[in-house]
């Protein structure tokens, strides 16, 4: 068997996809999380499906032995997350919300009853990210329209965000009423 490459277009081709790929996995995140009954017994072998409530786009994965699922490169946007066995009730989470970068855990507990009973869960806050030891937050456009930064930095935008100190003011430009924006010697 002999290849050929036909003026090394297949390396660049090659290139091009591994790029591609490599760029939508760093825009995305991961859910995981693991499905259980009312007393906390595992459930292996639930179907758990994951909507985009936007794209109506659709995945699916089936719990393992040890009752854990697993989604990767999770796109931002809002999700719900729908979990079924048989003898049990069906459990909807809407409105999960996916970042960049996003490593969340999401674990879901069964009821027992007939699968054509929901129970359905619309999520009013954040998940908290207990995943990893990362302190992570996201801004919002919302949030920057409606702040008052008076110095036009974006560094200020920082301090909205959980577990971020202030440092001394004088490290910070400031404006005054007389001399306009000003500049100290710790500032870069």
């Amino acid at each position: 068997m002999s290849w050929k490459c036909f003026g090394g277009s297949g390396f660049g081709i090659g290139a091009v996809l591994l790029l591609a790929s490599t760029a939508s996995a760093q825009n995305t995140g991961s859910l995981r999380g693991v499905v259980s009954d009312a007393s906390g017994g595992i459930l292996p072998g639930a179907t758990v499906a994951l909507m985009n409530e936007a794209t109506r786009e659709t995945r699916q994965v089936t719990t393992d032995p040890r009752g854990g699922y697993f989604f990767a490169a999770v796109f931002p946007g809002v999700y719900t997350v729908r979990v079924e066995l048989s003898g049990f009730k069906r459990a909807d989470r809407r409105g999960v919300r996916m970042s960049p970068n996003d490593t969340k855990g999401l674990d879901v507990t069964l009821e027992v009853g007939l699968p054509t009973e929901t129970v359905e869960v619309t999520a009013g806050r954040e998940i908290i990210q207990t995943e990893t030891g990362a302190r992570e937050g996201v801004i919002r456009a919302d949030q920057i329209e409606n702040l008052s930064i008076i110095s036009r930095s974006p560094m200020e935008l920082l301090r909205i965000l959980p577990g971020v100190v202030a440092p001394d003011q004088s490290t910070l430009e400031s404006v005054t009423s007389q001399l306009g924006a000003n500049q100290s010697d710790a500032y870069n």
